[in-house]
């Protein structure tokens, strides 16, 4: 972009136009939009001319004509321009000069005397006024806010209709930019307050800045060059923050992270560098080559099944190839028909910004679900399907599992001197068959009834507990004692099955002990919130197993099942006559924790029996 202050009177004097004032502008017709391809130069000043010391100037033809045009910072630029109108009668031009200068004015030279021009009620540097038939002198002044050297081309000379279908179309387009980039920076901003994702920040601050430069090269705002730079710094540091972030290059692309950390070092010496120079031809250099990282980086993250990336790098490439379009066309047309260029490329970048920041918010929200799935999955290997659900629908943990007392009768089972298995495979042989025999106790689940077969309260040493009736009920009809035998005696047969599969020559042996009493589920207070039941019922049940020690101190002969004189009673006769009775007082023996007890009732099953055993049973 071609960015200089330049203010020009009209001036109709046929006695002051020599051979050497060239004509800079011809009007002809009704409508026209005149452009200028030459200039006169009237100096640089470190104060504002008065109208007497401009005449003097213009009548002593103190200026040099020109193809170029410079402006330098702080200093008045004073400019001749002249017209010629080719129309019979006088008519209003309307002169317009690219940027917003911070202070510009315009007269036409009249009898002697400088008539102004009226400035045009626009956002930017336009002035209009009436010129007379034939040739006439427009002297301006136009302070600058930085060092601006091009082409001569930039001043333009239009009728009243076409100056304000030009200024009609701008503010269009304008206001549609600016209130695009408002609602993505208020989206960005919102998003960045609810999510915490750091680049949604990142870009808020990047199109601010961006949006504030751009307002000041289409004229906007005034040309204050170390605003400029302060604002190109801050646009050039977010968008390389938002790439960073948004490319996760610091993972992905580590080397591209590393040059984004050297073009951010940059992009702060280039600014210092404007700040101390004010001189507007560094941006040709900055601005493209941090978009042109950015294009670079994302299609690299493309080419890596990044997909949001792709978005990024149409957005980027056509707002990189926008800005180059706008500088050439600033340095060598003068404002050209690609004047706003990087309007429209800003405006491009913020279309597929908001493609691939959806694109992104999807990939992170199938992330999450892909890991909160995962996360609920491993803790189906802790918790039942109905405390997952419950969890997951915002039941407290402490909600899903009954508490309280109850009644239950409790399994006991324990692998008979396992420490004393000499076989190779005997650590899988003892992992298999716990989660063999654990892998039928949750049968008939019902997770909206809360019902199953039983309830694996923990695994013990080499065997483990579980209980029958609480906290999980049974089914309508079964009766704890009779489901404990029955799942007691399909235990010893998926033992036994174990044993044949992984064992060689010694036999091997399981003991379970069944007692029924009361039960209480709960949630510990403190520490890990882990249900757990104990009771009674638990500790008999444990006593009752080791109870085989009195029975057979000298080693059991085969599968024992011993069971608390409640759950006898509970079971039906054909069942009770499988089991031999004890009458402790008269043995005299006592089971620990129960010296109540008056009897015990227990069976010893033989390998080659326990298909017969549980075909009898079920």
């Amino acid at each position: 972009m071609n960015f200089w202050i330049v203010i020009l009177l009209l001036f109709t004097f046929p006695g002051y136009a020599g051979a050497e004032d060239a004509v800079n502008f011809v009007v002809e017709g009704e409508s026209f939009i005149a452009r200028q391809q030459n200039v006169h130069e009237a100096g640089f000043f470190t104060e504002e001319l008065s109208e007497s010391e401009m005449l003097r100037i213009f009548q002593e033809r103190r200026y040099e004509f020109s193809t170029e045009y410079s402006l330098k910072y702080k200093q008045y630029s004073y400019w001749v321009l002249f017209v010629e109108n080719r129309n019979p009668t006088p008519t209003r031009i309307f002169l317009s000069f690219p940027l917003m200068a911070l202070k510009s004015k315009a007269w036409l030279y009249s009898g002697e005397t400088l008539k102004p021009f009226a400035r045009y009620p626009v956002v930017h540097d336009m002035f209009y006024t009436e010129i007379p038939p034939g040739r006439s002198a427009i002297l301006g002044m136009r302070l600058s806010g930085g060092n601006i050297t091009g082409p001569a081309k930039v001043f333009k000379i239009y009728d009243f209709e076409s100056a304000a279908a030009m200024v009609t179309s701008e503010q269009h387009v304008m206001g549609s930019l600016a209130g695009a980039v408002a609602i993505m920076v208020l989206y960005n901003l919102g998003m960045y307050i609810f999510f915490r994702r750091i680049y949604f920040l990142y870009y808020t601050v990047y199109s601010t800045a961006g949006m504030y430069s751009l307002a000041v090269f289409v004229g906007y705002l005034p040309w204050n060059l170390p605003h400029v730079a302060v604002g190109l710094t801050i646009a050039g540091l977010g968008l390389l923050l938002f790439s960073n972030s948004s490319l996760s290059l610091r993972s992905s692309q580590p080397r591209l992270y590393k040059i984004s950390l050297g073009l951010m070092v940059y992009s702060v010496l280039f600014g210092a560098y404007l700040i101390i120079q004010k001189e507007f031809m560094a941006i040709v250099i900055s601005i493209p080559l941090a978009l042109l990282f950015c294009v670079y980086a994302s299609v690299r993250c493309a080419r890596a099944g990044f997909r949001p990336a792709i978005y990024l790098v149409i957005g980027w490439a056509g707002l990189m190839l926008a800005t180059v379009v706008n500088l050439l066309d600033a340095s060598f047309f003068g404002y050209g028909l690609l004047s706003h260029a990087s309007t429209y490329g800003f405006a491009w970048e913020v279309c597929f910004f908001s493609f691939a920041i959806g694109q992104k918010v999807r990939l992170s929200e199938q992330k999450a679900l892909r890991e909160s799935e995962h996360a609920f999955n491993q803790l189906k290997k802790v918790f039942y399907p109905h405390q997952i659900e419950q969890i997951k629908s915002g039941i407290e943990l402490e909600r899903t599992m009954p508490t309280g007392k109850g009644a239950a009768a409790v399994i006991s089972f324990d692998i008979i001197e396992s420490s004393k298995i000499q076989q190779p495979r005997a650590k899988t042989f003892i992992e298999n068959s716990i989660k063999s025999c654990v892998s039928i106790i949750n049968e008939n689940y019902d997770p909206t009834q809360l019902r199953a077969n039983g309830y694996r309260i923990k695994e013990v040493g080499d065997g483990f507990l579980c209980s029958v009736g609480y906290p999980f009920k049974l089914p309508p009809g079964m009766v704890a004692a009779q489901c404990a035998v029955e799942l007691s005696l399909r235990f010893i047969q998926i033992f036994q099955n174990q044993v044949n599969q992984l064992l060689e020559h010694a036999p091997v042996y399981c003991s379970i002990g069944i007692a029924f009493d009361t039960l209480e589920g709960y949630f510990p207070q403190v520490g890990t919130i882990e249900y757990d039941v104990y009771g009674r019922a638990v500790i008999l049940a444990t006593r009752y197993e080791s109870f085989r020690r009195q029975l057979y101190p000298n080693g059991v002969p085969g599968h024992i099942l011993t069971l608390h004189e409640k759950v006898y009673e509970q079971l039906p006769a054909s069942l009770q006559a499988t089991f031999q009775e004890v009458d402790l007082h008269r043995a005299h023996m006592v089971v620990r924790d129960d010296l109540y007890a008056c009897k015990i009732y227990f069976r010893v099953i033989q390998p080659a029996e326990i298909l017969e055993v549980t075909q009898a049973a079920s």
